[in-house]
C-alpha cells in the first residue's frame, strides 16, 4: 500500500506519516489463504505469504523449522521455474539467499522447495512503518549489505530479475540476504539471452523492453531500492503505464532534488538508474566501492521532509498577462487540457492523462504558444486529485490548485520548475532565479527517417496521395491533401511513409515536414520559425521593408521556393499545429500557381471543426479506419516476431482482438512478449504463442491508453454504458444489455439502444447481424478492467444467470464459461469449458481445445482429482496435436500420477501409451518403446476396448520399429476395427497412417496406398491437419516406390504448406525430410542436402537436446557424402545409441555415415554390407551403401573400388526401378 499524494510505502490500514492521507486500497477482493497442500515429509503449520504464482508455509520436520513455497499449480513452465529457482539457490548459496533443504513435487503435481526460514525485517517492512526518511547512515547501511549480497550472486553467476524492497531481509546481526529467487537467470547457461519479469516499480528499461537481463539489472534495481531508501518514494510512481513510462523514456529525478544526501550517493543512484546498461556501475564492487568512498562527515542522521511532485499526475501551466482576445479555454483543450482554476489575474490550465496521452508535452506545447504572444507562463508538475462529474468534465483538487506556492519569480520565455524539470533532459533547460527556462529548440531541416517495416492496408490511402502529391507537383494546380484518424490509427507513420515515397518518386521536389507532436512550441512563432528556416534553406524569399502580416510571410517563403523547384510540406499531427499556420500554409496552396503540395495528418477533432481551408475542390480527406482483416493479419504476424510460425487460427482471433487499430497490434505484440506468453518451446529456440494463456493476460499498458481516452470521449451515460458492456465478453444483443444492466447494480441508466447506437456512430463498438461486438478485443479488455471488481462480479453473476436460462444450451456455453470464471463459479466454469474443449476437439480444431481445458483446469482447482486427471490428460493429447510436446508430456505425467494414486489402472495405461506416443513423434524411440512395452505388461484381459485399441496402436508402432512387420500389422488391423467401432477417429486414423507404411515394407505398396488413400481422405474431410499431413507424408514413401515421384512432391509441399499455415513446425520437418529424399532420387544431390538441412535446421532449433535422429543421421549421411566430413562428425557426436531405439535402419545409416567420415574400404565395410542384406531389409539400403562406398573410394583416388562399387550401386537403384543416381557430387571436378 502507498500514500496517494507522496506514494511511500505505507503499512496496512495506517495513515502517511507525512500528509495524514489513507492508503490507496487495493480494488480487488481479499485472497483467502489456500488450504495446506500435502509435502512429502514436512507438516505445513501457518501460512507466510502467498503471490499469483506460488505460496509460502511455515513448516517443519524432525525439529527443523523451514519455509515451504509451494506453486499453485502444475505445469512445464512452472515446473521448470522452480528448477532454476533451486538452482539458483544452490548457485548463490547461504548466507546471501536461503538454505535450499530440498526440492520435489506434491501429490498432485505441483513443485515445491523446502528452505531456511530467514528472520530478520524485510525493507520493505522497514519502509512501511517508518515515520519518514531513513537517516542517511542507514541508507548507506542498507545499500552496502545489498551490494554485498549483490557482488555474492554476479559470483555465482545469477540475475536476481526481481530485486525490490520486499526480496530485501536485514537480519538482527545487521546481515542483508536475498529472498524469492524465482525470477532469477543464470548467465552462464547454454542460453543467457533470458529475459526476465519483475515488479515495475523497480524494472529496468530492457525488462520491460522484453530483453535480456544482466547484472546490470539487478544494478538498475538496487539504485531504484536505494532513491526510495533516500526519499520514501520510488523513482518514477503513478499507475503503470506512468511508471513503465518512466522508465523507459524519461530521466530518473535525482535524490538530492527531494532531501539533502551526500553528492557521492546523489550520484552512485542516478548511475545506477541510467537507461543504457553500460552506464551503470561496472558490477556490485564498484556499487561498494563507491558507497564506502562517501564522506561520513557529510551524513546527517535527519533530515526535513520536502514536498515530491508526482510526475504521473497532471501538468499545470500558470498563465499571467494573457491577451485579452485569446481564449485560454480553447487553447487548454486544443491539446487535451483544461482550465482548472482562474482567480487575481492567474489562470491555471491542467493536462491529466485521462484526456491527454503526453501531459507534459502538451503542457509545453500550450506554454510557448502563449509565450509566443508576449504571456507569461510556469510549467509545472504536481499530484493532484482527478474526478469526472456527472456532466463528464474533469474536476481537479488539490494544494498546487488553490495554493500556488510553486510559482517562481516572473521571467520571459517558458518558465519551468523543478518538479517539470525532471520530466526533460537538461540540455533543453537553461537555469534561472529559482527555476529553468525551455531553450529555444534547433530547428532541423531533414526528415526524420522512415519508421522500420512495411506499411500495411494503407495501399488505397498511400495511392491517394500518390496521385494527388503526382499532380500538383507536376502540371498542377496546387492540392491539399488530408488523412484523419483516432489513436494508434498511424498517423505518423503514414507521414514517415509519405516524404519517403516523395524522396523516390518526386526526386526534384523540395520536401518540407512540420511535426505538431514532435515539437514542443507548437505556437505560430515557433512552426513558423521552422517553416521559414526549412524553405529559407531552399531558397531565401526578397527582403521586405517591414515585417509582413503571417498569411503574407508563409506565402512569399513558398513563392520563393516555388520558382525554383516543385514543393512538398507534409504536417504531421496537424491538430496541434496553431490554426492560423495551417490556414496561412492553406492559403498559399491555393493562391499560388507554382507545383506545390500540402499534406496533413491529423485527428478527427481538426475537421470537426470544420476550417473554411478545408472546403473546396484541390482537397482531398481521406479517414484511416481499421485495418481489414488480411491487413490485420499481416500486421499481426510482424508484431509477433520472434514467433515465426504461428498457426492461422491464432493470428485470425489476435487480429479480431485489436480491431485492426495498428497501434493495437502493437501494444499487444509488445505485451505478449513482456507478459511470456511469447515465449520458448523448453530446451529450444524456437518461439511461440501460449495461446491458451490468452484469456488470463491483462490489458496491455498501451491499450490502456486508448481506451482511457476513448471512455473520456464518451457523453455521460454512454461512458458507464460501455464500461457495463465491456465485461460481456463476445457477442450480445440489446435485450441482453436491458436485462443483465437492469437486473445488476452497474449504474446503468441509458437505454441500450440509444447507447448502442451511439457507439457503433463512434467506432467503438460494431453491429454484427443484430447483435453487437466491441471494434478491439483489447480495447474491451481495457474498458472492462476500469470497472470496480466488486461490481465485475456482480454483473458477471447476473450475466452468468442470464446465459444459463437461454434456450440454446450449446449456443450459450462459451458465455457461461466466460461469465462464471469471472463471477467466482468454478465448477459451472470448468463444467462448460470442459464441454467446449469435447466440440471443438470433434471439429478438430485442437488450437481452440487447449483454450478451453486450461480454463476447466484453471476453474476446477484441485478439488477433485479425478476431473483433474481428465482434464490433464485431454489437455496433454490436445497439445500433442499441436506438437507442443514438451508441455504434452508434463500434462501427461501429471494426469498418470493422479490415476496411479487413486487406483484408475485403465486411465493410468492409456496415459503411459499417450506418454509413449509423444517421445515416438520427438524421435526418442528408445523410451518411446520402453513406456509402451511397460503399458502392455500392466494391461488386464479385461482392459476396457478403447484404451486396447490404443495400446495396440501404439504396440503395433514398437513393433514396426522393431521390424517385426507381421505383429505391427496385425495390431494395428485390430486397432483399426476397434477405434472404429468405438468412433475414436485419433486412434482409427493414426493406424492407418502406419499400417500403409507397414504394408509397403511388407511388399505390398498398392495395399498401403489405398489405407493411406482412404486416411487422407477421412482427415481431409473432417479438416484433421495434424494426421493429414503425416498421411501425405508416408505416401510419398509409397509415391517413390512406385516411381511416381511427381505425386511425392506434390504431397510432400502441400503437407509443407499446411504445416507452416498452422503452425507445426515439427510436421514441417519431416516435409523438408521427404522433399530430400526426392530429390536425391531425382539426382539433385546439391537439392538434397539443401531440403535436408532445412529439416535438421527445424528440429534442432525446436529440440535443442534431441533433434529427430532419422533427420540427424540422414543429414550426416549427405555432409559425409559431399565431403563435409567434419560438419557430419558434429551431427554424428549428438546421436546416442539409445536414440536409434534399435531401428536397423537407423543404425545402418548411422553406421554410412560414420564410414564416410573416415578412410576405410575394404573389410571395414563387411558390417554395413550384411545389415542391407538382412531379411526385412529395405530394398534401398543396398544402393546406399554401395553408393556411399563408391563416393569414399573416389574421394580417396581409388578408381577401381569406384567403378566396381559404382556398378554394384547402378545394379541397385535398377532392381530398384530407379534412374542411378550421380556419383559425382554438383562442383566436383
Amino acid at each position: 500500500m502507498r500514500c496517494p499524494r507522496c506514494f511511500r510505502k505505507l503499512a496496512a490500514g495506517a495513515a502517511c506519516p507525512a500528509d495524514g492521507s489513507p492508503p490507496i486500497e487495493d480494488e480487488r477482493a481479499p485472497v483467502e489463504p489456500p488450504p495446506p497442500p500435502e509435502v512429502p515429509g514436512w507438516r505445513l503449520l501457518a501460512p507466510i505469504a502467498a503471490g499469483g504464482q506460488a505460496a509460502v508455509w511455515r513448516g517443519e520436520r524432525a525439529g527443523v523449522v523451514a519455509a515451504i513455497k509451494v506453486a499453485h499449480v502444475g505445469g512445464p513452465e512452472v515446473v521448470a521455474g522452480f528448477a532454476r529457482e533451486a538452482a539458483a539457490q544452490d548457485a548463490v548459496g547461504a548466507p546471501t539467499v536461503a538454505a535450499l533443504y530440498e526440492r520435489g513435487t506434491t501429490g498432485d503435481g505441483r513443485p515445491y522447495l523446502a528452505m531456511e526460514l530467514v528472520g530478520g525485517v524485510t525493507l520493505g517492512d522497514h519502509l512501511a512503518h517508518a515515520p519518514g526518511p531513513a537517516p542517511l547512515d542507514d541508507v548507506v547501511g542498507w545499500l552496502a549489505g545489498l551490494a554485498a549480497a549483490l557482488a555474492a550472486l554476479e559470483r555465482a553467476g545469477w540475475v536476481h530479475g526481481d530485486l525490490k524492497p520486499d526480496n530485501v531481509v536485514r537480519e538482527p546481526d545487521g546481515r542483508i540476504r536475498l529472498l524469492d529467487l524465482g525470477m532469477a537467470v543464470s548467465v552462464r547457461g547454454p542460453d543467457p539471452a533470458i529475459t526476465a519479469g519483475g515488479t515495475a516499480l523497480y524494472m529496468a528499461p530492457e525488462q520491460l523492453r522484453g530483453e535480456p537481463v544482466t547484472a546490470a539489472t539487478d544494478r538498475y534495481a538496487f539504485g531504484a531500492i536505494g532513491f526510495e531508501l533516500a526519499t520514501t518514494r520510488p523513482p518514477f510512481v503513478g499507475d503503470r503505464a506512468a511508471i513503465e513510462l518512466g522508465h523507459l523514456s524519461f530521466r530518473a529525478p535525482r535524490a538530492a532534488m527531494v532531501r539533502p544526501v551526500p553528492v557521492g550517493l546523489d550520484e552512485l543512484l542516478a548511475r545506477c538508474l541510467a537507461k543504457a546498461p553500460a552506464a551503470r556501475p561496472a558490477d556490485a564492487a564498484a556499487l561498494a566501492a563507491a558507497l564506502g568512498a562517501i564522506d561520513g562527515a557529510a551524513l546527517v542522521s535527519r533530515a526535513a521532509p520536502v514536498a515530491v511532485g508526482n510526475r504521473s499526475s497532471v501538468a499545470l501551466v500558470a498563465v499571467e498577462r494573457a491577451p485579452s482576445n485569446l481564449n485560454l479555454e480553447v487553447e487548454a483543450r486544443r491539446r487535451g487540457g483544461v482550465v482548472a482554476r482562474q482567480a487575481g489575474g492567474r489562470t491555471l490550465l491542467a493536462f491529466s492523462p485521462d484526456d491527454c496521452p503526453a501531459p507534459v508535452p502538451a503542457a509545453l506545447a500550450t506554454a510557448a504558444a502563449l509565450a509566443a504572444v508576449d504571456a507569461r507562463v510556469v510549467v509545472h508538475v504536481a499530484q493532484v486529485a482527478v474526478r469526472r462529474g456527472k456532466d463528464g468534465r474533469v474536476m481537479l483538487f488539490g494544494p498546487a490548485l488553490e495554493r500556488p506556492d510553486w510559482l517562481p519569480p516572473p521571467a520571459p520565455g517558458v518558465v519551468v520548475t523543478a518538479a517539470a524539470a525532471r520530466e526533460l533532459d537538461p540540455g533543453e533547460l537553461e537555469p534561472i532565479d529559482g527555476a529553468s527556462r525551455l531553450r529555444e529548440r534547433p530547428v532541423d531541416a531533414a526528415p526524420e527517417p522512415v519508421a522500420a517495416g512495411p506499411i500495411f492496408g494503407r495501399d488505397p490511402i498511400v495511392a491517394s496521395a500518390r496521385g494527388s502529391a503526382a499532380a500538383a507537383l507536376g502540371d498542377g494546380p496546387p492540392a491539399i491533401w488530408v488523412a484523419v484518424g483516432g489513436p494508434g490509427s498511424g498517423k505518423s507513420r503514414l507521414a514517415d511513409e509519405l516524404v519517403a515515397d516523395l524522396g523516390r518518386r518526386q526526386p526534384e521536389a523540395a520536401v518540407v515536414r512540420l511535426a505538431g507532436a514532435r515539437t514542443l512550441g507548437a505556437g505560430a512563432a515557433t512552426v513558423l520559425a521552422s517553416l521559414g528556416a526549412q524553405l529559407a534553406a531552399i531558397a531565401a524569399p526578397p527582403p521586405t521593408a517591414a515585417p509582413l502580416p503571417l498569411t503574407a510571410a508563409v506565402r512569399a517563403a513558398v513563392e520563393a521556393v516555388l520558382a525554383e523547384r516543385p514543393l512538398a510540406i507534409v504536417v504531421d499531427d496537424a491538430h496541434w499545429i496553431d490554426e492560423a499556420v495551417l490556414a496561412a500554409l492553406a492559403v498559399a496552396a491555393r493562391a499560388s500557381t507554382g507545383p506545390l503540395w500540402l499534406a496533413a495528418t491529423a485527428t478527427d477533432a481538426l475537421v470537426a471543426t470544420a476550417p473554411a481551408w478545408l472546403d473546396g475542390a484541390r482537397v482531398t480527406v481521406e479517414t484511416l479506419g481499421p485495418l481489414d482483416d488480411a491487413d490485420a493479419r499481416l500486421a499481426m504476424r510482424r508484431a509477433l516476431t520472434p514467433v515465426r510460425r504461428v498457426p492461422e487460427t491464432l493470428v485470425a482471433r489476435l487480429a479480431a482482438r485489436s480491431g485492426g487499430v495498428p497501434g493495437v497490434i502493437a501494444a499487444l505484440g509488445r505485451e505478449l512478449r513482456r507478459s511470456g506468453v511469447i515465449r520458448r518451446h523448453p530446451g529450444s529456440e524456437v518461439w511461440f504463442v501460449a495461446a491458451d494463456e490468452l484469456d488470463f493476460l491483462p490489458p496491455t499498458p498501451g491499450v490502456m491508453w486508448f481506451a482511457t481516452r476513448m471512455l473520456a470521449a464518451l457523453p455521460p451515460g454512454v461512458a458507464e454504458l460501455t464500461r457495463a458492456i465491456a465485461l460481456f465478453g463476445g457477442e450480445f444483443t440489446p435485450a441482453e444489455v436491458d436485462a443483465i444492466t437492469a437486473a445488476s447494480e452497474a449504474g446503468v441508466n441509458l437505454d441500450p439502444v440509444i447507447g448502442l447506437t451511439e457507439l457503433v456512430a463512434r467506432g467503438v463498438v460494431v453491429e454484427v447481424g443484430g447483435a453487437y461486438r466491441f471494434r478491439s478485443e483489447a480495447e474491451q479488455g481495457a474498458i472492462a478492467d476500469t470497472v470496480p471488481a466488486a461490481t465485475q462480479r456482480a454483473l458477471h453473476g447476473v450475466a452468468l444467470a442470464h446465459a444459463q436460462r437461454e434456450a440454446d444450451a450449446i449456443a450459450a456455453l462459451p458465455r457461461i464459461a466466460y461469465h462464471a470464471a469471472r463471477a467466482g463459479h468454478g465448477e459451472v466454469a470448468a463444467a462448460a469449458a470442459e464441454a467446449l474443449a469435447k466440440a471443438a476437439l470433434a471439429r478438430h480444431a485442437p488450437l481452440e481445445a487447449e483454450r478451453w481445458w486450461t480454463l476447466a483446469i484453471e476453474q476446477l482447482g484441485d478439488g477433485d482429482p479425478h476431473a483433474r486427471q481428465r482434464l490433464l490428460g485431454a489437455r496433454g493429447a490436445t497439445r500433442r496435436l499441436l506438437t507442443h510436446y514438451e508441455s504434452a508430456q508434463v500434462d501427461l505425467r501429471a494426469a498418470r500420477a493422479l490415476a496411479e494414486a487413486h487406483g484408475d489402472l485403465a486411465a493410468a495405461i492409456d496415459l503411459t501409451v499417450a506418454d509413449g506416443a509423444v517421445c515416438d513423434f520427438t524421435e526418442r524411440l528408445g523410451e518411446s518403446a520402453r513406456l509402451i512395452e511397460e503399458a502392455a505388461a500392466r494391461a488386464p484381459a479385461d482392459l476396457p476396448a478403447p484404451v486396447r485399441a490404443h495400446l495396440d496402436n501404439w504396440l503395433g508402432v514398437v513393433r514396426a520399429r522393431q521390424e517385426r512387420l507381421p505383429e505391427a500389422r496385425a495390431l494395428l488391423e485390430a486397432a483399426i476395427a476397434a477405434a472404429t467401432t468405438h468412433g475414436d477417429h485419433t486412434t482409427a486414423i493414426g493406424s492407418m497412417l502406419m499400417l500403409g507404411g507397414v504394408l509397403r515394407r511388407l511388399g505390398a505398396p498398392h495395399d498401403g496406398l489405398a489405407v493411406l488413400d482412404r486416411a487422407i481422405a477421412l482427415c481431409d474431410a473432417v479438416g484433421d491437419h495434424f494426421h493429414l499431413t503425416y498421411g501425405l507424408f508416408n505416401r510419398v514413401n509409397i509415391w517413390r516406390q512406385l516411381e511416381r515421384n511427381d505425386a511425392a512432391a506434390a504431397d510432400a509441399e502441400r503437407a509443407i504448406a499446411i504445416a507452416n499455415r498452422m503452425g507445426l513446425d515439427l510436421i514441417e520437418l519431416w516435409g523438408w525430410y521427404d522433399l530430400s529424399l526426392l530429390r536425391f532420387w531425382g539426382g539433385d544431390l546439391a537439392g538434397a542436402l539443401d531440403a535436408a538441412s532445412a529439416s535438421h535446421r527445424i528440429g534442432s532449433e525446436r529440440l535443442r537436446a534431441a533433434p529427430p535422429v532419422v533427420t540427424s543421421v540422414w543429414h550426416a549421411l549427405l555432409l559425409a557424402a559431399a565431403g563435409e566430413r567434419a560438419a557430419a562428425r558434429r551431427e554424428l557426436d549428438h546421436v546416442r545409441a539409445d536414440d536409434l531405439g534399435g531401428n536397423p535402419f537407423l543404425v545402418l545409416t548411422r553406421d554410412l555415415a560414420e564410414l564416410a567420415c573416415g578412410d576405410a574400404l575394404g573389410a571395414a565395410w563387411d558390417d554395413v554390407v550384411a545389415q542391407s542384406q538382412r531379411a526385412t531389409a529395405d530394398p534401398e539400403d543396398a544402393f546406399f551403401v554401395w553408393w556411399l562406398r563408391a563416393r569414399v573410394a573416389r574421394r580417396l583416388g581409388d578408381d577401381a573400388e569406384v567403378a566396381a562399387s559404382g556398378a554394384r550401386a547402378e545394379a541397385a537403384a535398377r532392381a530398384l526401378g530407379r534412374t542411378p543416381v550421380p556419383l559425382v557430387w554438383p562442383g566436383e571436378a
